[in-house]
């Protein structure tokens, strides 16, 4: 599609966005993807995702495409949406989700003017599920309409009240929560019979939606049904492998576990008699101790002596107690329902007194602790830098590291054991464990091992004489102990594999800036805080560590067109603009001030990359440039044409030969040269300094 046809398609986009949320900026722009066929929408704040996608759409088909009675265009057409949010409103929804999970509410980072949660501020499998609390928040934030609002809110006309006060654990909440689901409010799906097989259903301010899960084998058939809860990101619910079919059996099934999983997150409690009236089978309970919310449940259970149980017994002594109950109170009625009570815990003095330490234990304390000290020296020597100048040495030394932290792993679950031990805590299952080969084995086990039997699991399952539940709760209890205990940087880890892949990779084109030329090419920019430093082409980032190093108050900046670099200079922590800089055209406020680049030379290519990145630099900035011999010696037009342009730059405060062998370290004899220019506040308004063609005739003296 011609460019001018994108354009005109982006025109429309923020015609439609701008008509339907006043007072939002919406950046509309053309995106290089599908051969520039594409357009991405970016805004702050404001409206759900899920409502600018609704009009973003219409735009964005492999067929030809419709609106408001207009054919705009054919072809592989894609619009991308992208919400960002500010601080403020990152602050606000980190304190709402850490209030509801009651968490401690940890301090954020910000960069580029994102807010996000570092690896060491985020909290990994809150309250026990499968979600870290960056993910939460971004969950929360995806079903928030974040518009200015003027004045008070008007008072709601449906007399429903918010979920989180509706939800509450009534038996009355569910069932009017089960009346209200009867039918979708949209995108409803029959099947061929006119049977309702799914949709898109809406009760209290919250969405989910239910999908039927079809089987090719058996002619497309209705097996089952999966609950999709959450808005932008979106969560899939379904039985896990302790039922034969993953899928829920029923409409009903799938909304009866929207209520638990709406409930469980949001409510402060549910009443156990609710929940087991909900979920009246064992291996829906079960399933249900597996959710986002089931934490909640168990805790109820927890406090009636069943921390020991699996999820099997929990779930059958859940069923018993409901008995109890309907026996004692009748059958609901929709009213309050007091729990079962809980008894009392003995005195102090009596639990004192029936709580001797074992011989026994406190023997296998101190030998694990012992085993424990013994490892340090071998976890010392796998972790401890080794020579990577050759592919094989680089994976054995990847090897060591990672023999090292599992090492550290083992080291870890001994001393926890061992102070368990001597504190009182020490609890069944991980009470089972009596040597270092048991947790060396189980270490090498998943939960499908452990619940398919696979893997030579029922031998180590019948020497600690545990259930298949018991087992699956232990390998969580050590894998918490891990994970609280071994710090991996997995970034440093792959960044490390990345750069020793680099030497033998023979990316085209590449070679790495020596780090002596390096810190002379950027003692040149005179950099300050105040400055926006751009890499146009950031390499492995050389010259960026220079910058960072010697400048740590500077924003920096950069771009890389190589995928395997770019990975790397995200993993260093620097901020990736883009791909291709030569397509990289900041607005006036957001150019660089300062330029430091090693362009590629192949084919006079730093040619062109030189005169792009002039053109992009502040006014009063500086910029300097690593360029090959080839734009100065060479009679080519482009060469000369290079040459002619130098002449007219107004600022060339150097243009020096480098020495032959700068760049030998780097496996490279190229001669290069080092060019500083400097962009004058207007055009014109210095003079013109003396010729840099004729400078470079008189033995490529400096000028500065």
């Amino acid at each position: 599609m011609a460019t001018s046809e994108v354009a005109q398609r982006a025109k429309k986009v923020r015609g439609q966005l701008k008509a339907e949320f006043p007072g939002i900026k919406f950046s509309v722009r053309v995106h290089n993807y599908s051969g520039g066929d594409s357009i991405r929408i970016e805004w702050t704040d404001g409206p759900k995702s899920a409502d600018v996608k609704a009009i973003a759409q219409e735009f964005g088909s492999v067929r030809r495409c419709e609106a408001s009675g207009e054919i705009l265009g054919g072809g592989n057409s894609y619009v991308f949406v992208e919400r960002r949010y500010s601080s403020e409103a990152y602050q606000a929804a980190l304190e709402v989700v850490c209030q509801d999970w009651g968490l401690d509410v940890p301090e954020f980072s910000v960069s580029c003017g994102s807010p996000y949660l570092s690896h060491e501020q985020d909290v990994q499998s809150v309250g026990g599920g499968n979600s870290s609390l960056g993910e939460l928040i971004w969950q929360h934030l995806a079903d928030l309409d974040l518009r200015a609002t003027e004045g008070p809110a008007p008072a709601a006309a449906d007399p429903i009240a918010p979920s989180s006060q509706l939800l509450a654990g009534t038996m009355n909440s569910y069932n009017e929560f089960m009346v209200g689901t009867t039918q979708p409010k949209s995108r409803q799906a029959e099947d061929r019979n006119g049977k309702l097989i799914g949709g898109q259903f809406e009760y209290g301010g919250w969405e989910f939606r239910i999908e039927p899960v079809n089987s090719a084998t058996k002619g497309y058939k209705t097996i089952g049904y999966q609950l999709i809860v959450g808005g932008e990101y979106q969560r899939v619910l379904g039985y896990t492998s302790h039922r034969p079919n993953h899928y829920f059996r029923s409409l009903a099934e799938a909304r009866r576990a929207a209520f638990w999983y709406l409930s469980g997150e949001k409510a402060t409690s549910l009443e156990l008699s609710v929940l087991c009236q909900i979920f009246r089978k064992t291996d829906q309970i079960a399933w249900l101790l597996e959710t986002v919310g089931g934490t909640l449940f168990r805790n109820q259970l927890v406090d009636r002596d069943l921390q020991e149980w699996g999820h099997q017994e929990i779930a059958a002594e859940a069923l018993a107690m409901l008995h109890d109950l309907e026996a004692g109170q009748g059958p609901s009625s929709g009213g309050d329902r007091s729990p079962m009570p809980i008894p009392p815990p003995p005195p102090a003095d009596e639990a004192l007194a029936s709580s001797a330490p074992d011989p026994r234990l406190t023997q296998r304390a101190a030998r694990f602790r012992d085993m424990a000290d013994r490892l340090q020296e071998t976890i010392d020597q796998k972790l401890a830098p080794r020579l990577e100048n050759t592919p094989k040495r680089a994976r054995e030394a990847e090897a060591q590291r990672h023999d090292g932290y599992k090492i550290q792993g083992v080291q870890a679950i001994l001393r926890a054991i061992a102070d368990q031990t001597d504190d009182g805590t020490l609890s069944h299952p991980l009470s089972a464990i009596t040597n270092k080969a048991q947790i060396e084995t189980l270490m090498g086990f998943t939960e499908e091992n452990i619940l398919s039997g696979k893997g030579g699991v029922d031998g180590i399952m019948a020497k600690l004489k545990l259930s298949p539940e018991q087992m699956v709760e232990l390998l969580r209890q050590l894998k918490g102990i891990v994970r609280g205990n071994v710090v991996i940087d997995h970034d440093a880890e792959e960044l490390k594999r990345l750069m020793a892949e680099l030497r033998y990779c023979g990316i085209p084109g590449y070679v790495t800036t020596p780090r002596v030329m390096a810190e002379e090419a950027i003692a040149f920019l005179e950099i300050t805080n105040d400055d926006f430093v751009l890499d146009p082409q950031g390499g492995s980032g050389a010259l960026l560590n220079v910058i960072r190093d010697r400048h740590p108050g500077a924003r920096l900046a950069t771009l890389e067109i190589n995928d395997r670099l770019r990975k790397i200079l995200q993993l260093q922590g620097f901020n990736v603009l883009g791909d291709d800089s030569m397509e990289y055209h900041p607005g006036p406020s957001e150019r660089p001030t300062k330029i430091a680049m090693n362009p590629p030379f192949a084919a006079l290519a730093d040619i062109g990359h030189v005169r792009h990145a002039y053109d992009i630099l502040a006014p009063s900035g500086r910029m300097v440039a690593i360029m090959s011999a080839s734009p100065f010696n060479l009679a080519r037009r482009a060469a000369t044409a290079f040459r002619s342009w130098l002449d007219e730059v107004p600022i060339v405060l150097h243009c020096e030969k480098n020495a032959p062998d700068t760049f030998r370290s780097s496996g490279a004899t190229v001669q290069t040269y080092l060019v500083v220019l400097e962009k004058p506040a207007a055009l014109g308004a210095l003079p013109q300094t003396l010729p840099a063609v004729a400078m470079l005739r008189q033995l490529s003296l400096s000028l500065f």
